[in-house]
């Protein structure tokens, strides 16, 4: 038996089967075939004639099926069984005449498919060749077909693949809103491949929402594609769950000897014909490059996006030239803090602004310490109307902090006060009205050097502040890199992306952060090991992770490939020796000036370096919302740069 033949037979199989079960559910009599099925149908028996039909369709002598583009767009699939992309313009040559296509975009569509099941069919378990590699080879196709307004179907699929690629992360469950905002430039008449290549390669596909398929514009055609690309992606899983009997007796299509018959008409090809065909070399390492965290020229292969994103972020060091320096942004909800000794103690409304025990919750420290690095700092918290809420408002004018968050009425800005016992509880109050939509286009006009802030535990209850984030980071950018506060031990977004995310935890947060998603038992406590605690959070989360220590040095695990575990190596960089008089606040403040010192375009090593200097020092300072300034953390990050020198 040819081995390539349950490829071949998952492909056509789970094609016909979600055909006719599309047929059902439209009420249509058992036994027939949908016109774009029979259009298929039609190209697969030409095909069995012999090799002398692909040349009768080269030379004209071979007419397409009836029946509209989009119904012939399922002739690319025995198109794909039936030929090799060793040749790729015969591949390309063969799909324009069979599939009837009439513009690029079409083309590329076809191609795509047919190349896809081509390379999949001819691969062997364990190999390189990807999804991204059927782009490839499209892409190296000589243009056929008029091109059109707009992105045309091969840059929809390269963001399609990327937004796939950048969905690893636990956090991340169905990000249909961000891939929607990529493919939302594109005709939906075009959408259909680079829908069906992301949900062939999304790990959690059954988790797709029924709205996704109606994007497609063709629910239907977007169902066989699907399923033709699920079977010969995940064969044993798809032959196992479909009797080919039934689907036979069903349709009267006799599917695995029309795949057998056209099997025969592709010659195995070697493994490393087909990844030369596909653009590969044959030493050639895994599809990636360097995260936006390292230099342009790093040789670290970090970045999990296999495509350049259209807009990359301005890059850190040297190479950024003159670009100027960013903004940092804040999505956060600010709120008012009350220490105090008693339960029974909570301000009443005309205390706020009197009681000294009172001060802005921690992200405004962070916000103050990215305004000391002399940076533009914005802050989104939402503004509501009350005492609370003017406490706030004059805060931030009075830090020369730009207030663009919305005006909320009818509700005032939220408090914390935490237990002033042990096991006893915290008060709070959040705000509990904002527009879903209040922060979208604060998001989607962050520019190449601005670096946006995510308080990654925005306040308990606060339903709605948190539906509008993650309703904007469907916007966010590529260009645009994170640092995430996930100092309160969870992240609560669920659409960050993995790539140019940055985690910033305390050594104490790590734990209960990695325990947040995995639920493991205890036993494996990394709260005394800041080093693996970073190690931890990194292999949990996928993203570059910095974990602060009790001392205020630093450890740095970067993103990591499986296949390049060096690159996950944890870094430590030193702090100044302190004697430390008032710790709150300081994670916070580095996480400030770690924010700014990006936007600046700072090598990484040196926002670090800085990012612990400011630590050290706020740490000798009273008061939550004390910082150094901006000469005090540049001298004591040169000296220490200088020991290192030395050293």
């Amino acid at each position: 038996m040819d081995p390539r033949l349950p490829y071949a037979l998952g492909a056509l199989a789970s094609m016909v089967r979600a055909d006719a079960a599309n047929e059902a559910a439209s009420g249509s009599p058992d036994g027939t075939v949908s016109d774009m099925m029979r259009s298929a149908l039609t190209v697969a028996n030409q095909l069995r004639r012999g090799p002398g039909s692909v040349y009768a369709i080269r030379s004209g002598q071979w007419s397409a099926p009836a029946g509209s583009a989009r119904d012939r767009l399922l002739c690319a699939i025995p198109i794909g069984i039936a030929m090799s992309t060793i040749d790729p313009e015969a591949l390309a040559e063969t799909v324009w005449v069979a599939c009837g296509c009439t513009n690029r975009n079409e083309f590329q569509s076809a191609a795509l498919l047919a190349a896809a099941v081509s390379l999949l069919i001819n691969n062997r378990e364990n190999s390189p060749i990807t999804l991204c590699d059927a782009v490839d080879v499209v892409s190296a196709m000589k243009p056929r077909g008029e091109r059109q307004e707009g992105p045309d179907v091969l840059t929809a699929t390269r963001r399609a693949l990327n937004v796939a690629a950048n969905s690893h992360s636990p956090l991340v469950r169905v990000r249909t809103g961000t891939l929607m905002v990529k493919l939302a430039d594109i005709s939906p008449s075009h959408r259909i491949i680079p829908l069906a290549f992301f949900r062939a390669l999304y790990l959690w596909a059954k988790e797709l929402p029924p709205a996704f398929r109606e994007e497609s514009g063709d629910p239907a055609l977007y169902d066989a594609v699907s399923a033709a690309l699920a079977g010969v992606c995940d064969t044993h899983s798809a032959l196992r769950n479909l009797d080919v009997i039934p689907v036979a007796g069903v349709s009267h299509i006799d599917v695995l000897g029309i795949a057998d018959q056209l099997l025969t008409l592709s010659a195995h090809t070697p493994l490393e014909w087909i990844r030369r065909a596909a653009g590969l070399a044959p030493d050639r390492p895994p599809r990636s490059g360097p995260s936006s965290f390292e230099e342009p020229d790093s040789d670290l292969l970090n970045r999990h996006a296999p495509f350049e994103a259209e807009s990359a972020p301005t890059p850190l060091g040297a190479a950024r030239g003159d670009a100027p320096a960013g903004r940092v942004v804040f999505m956060t909800e600010l709120l008012l803090r009350f220490d105090g000794h008693s339960e029974d103690d909570v301000p009443t409304e005309n205390e706020w602004a009197t009681r000294e025990d009172v001060h802005l919750a921690l992200p405004f420290t962070a916000m103050c310490a990215a305004r000391a690095m002399g940076v533009e700092v914005v802050s989104l918290s939402p503004i509501g109307q009350g005492p609370r809420a003017s406490i706030i408002a004059e805060a931030l004018a009075r830090e020369g902090i730009v207030d663009a968050g919305p005006r909320v009425e009818g509700c005032d800005n939220g408090f914390l006060s935490p237990p002033v016992k042990q096991y006893g509880a915290s008060m709070s109050s959040s705000m509990t009205d904002m527009s879903e939509d209040a922060w979208d286009e604060a998001i989607r006009t962050l520019g190449p050097s601005d670096v946006l802030y995510v308080d990654g535990g925005i306040e308990f209850e606060s339903k709605a502040v948190l539906a509008a984030c993650e309703h904007a980071l469907a916007y966010l950018p590529d260009h645009v890199r994170v640092v995430l506060d996930a100092s309160h031990g969870l992240v609560r977004q669920r659409s960050l992306p993995t790539d140019n995310v940055l985690i910033m935890v305390g050594y104490d947060s790590a734990e209960p952060l990695c325990r947040s998603i995995t639920h493991e038992k205890p036993g494996d406590d990394c709260t005394k090991n800041p080093r693996w605690g970073a190690k931890k959070v990194q292999r949990d989360f996928h993203q570059y992770t910095l974990v602060r220590a009790q001392t205020h040095e630093s450890y740095l695990a970067r993103a990591a490939q499986d296949k390049y575990s060096s690159d996950g190596e944890v870094t430590r960089f030193p702090a100044p020796t302190v004697t430390s008089v008032d710790v709150r606040g300081a994670l916070h403040t580095s996480m400030g000036v770690m924010a700014a010192a990006l936007a600046q375009g700072q090598t990484l090593e040196r926002c670090i370096l800085l990012a612990n200097c400011a630590d050290a020092l706020a740490s000798t300072m009273p008061g939550p919302a004390s910082c150094p300034t901006r000469s005090q953390i540049e001298a004591a990050a040169d000296a220490l740069a200088a020991d290192a020198a030395a050293e």
